[in-house]
């Protein structure tokens, strides 16, 4: 609670229990997604053939993200309504709601920082390095860190851009092997950090 000239400003409570899990679970989420559809065609065609979220949740919700939570529960920031005609649609469509919901979560920036390694003062979450975004990709393959950099894939902005074809080919040149559900993971992730502020 603050007094300003105006009055008193009361702001609602936050209960941080858990934030470290919210947090690194939230900004997973879009590339989780993207490396779901990369995993299960059908749930990817139904996706691009524009399912609305609704049918998309009742068909696919207990397909597992690989963090513990579900589908269903990743769906859950979306209008049942929409309908995408793309995964890095949808994708695109969650890291938005899970940016925002990060936004306006008091104490967020703090938090991401404080996962993340790159404080507000320091320089911006869409400077975070790429070596970061590596170790955080579940079951990373060595080196992808430093595979990246001799990729020419210097920043999450610049990991985000680049197709996710692209992406496993110059990986390869840089002898890590990365699976298409990987790549859509990581690029997601990129995509999420590079936003985080722009949105």
């Amino acid at each position: 609670m603050w007094k300003t000239p105006a009055g008193v400003l009361v702001l609602p409570a936050v209960d941080t229990v858990g934030l470290r899990d919210t947090v690194t679970q939230r900004l997973a989420t879009g590339g989780l997604v993207g490396a779901l559809a990369a995993r299960y065609t059908k749930f990817a065609a139904d996706l691009a053939h524009g399912m609305p979220v609704k049918d998309l949740t009742a068909r696919y919700s207990t397909l597992p993200l690989g963090d513990g939570r579900t589908l269903g529960d990743a769906l859950a920031v979306l209008p049942p309504g929409a309908s995408f005609d793309s995964a890095e649609a949808a994708v695109k469509a969650i890291n938005t709601q899970e940016a925002a919901f990060l936004r306006s979560t008091v104490g967020a920036v703090s938090a991401v920082s404080a996962l993340t390694g790159v404080t507000s003062e320091g320089a911006p979450l869409s400077q975070i390095s790429v070596g970061t975004l590596a170790r955080l990709l579940t079951d990373a393959p060595p080196g992808l860190g430093d595979a990246l950099t001799v990729a020419g894939l210097d920043s999450p902005a610049e990991l985000a851009a680049v197709p996710v074809d692209e992406l496993i080919h110059r990986l390869d040149t840089a002898r890590v092997t990365l699976s298409t559900a990987q790549a859509e993971e990581l690029r997601g992730r990129a995509s999420m950090i590079t936003g985080m502020f722009n949105g």
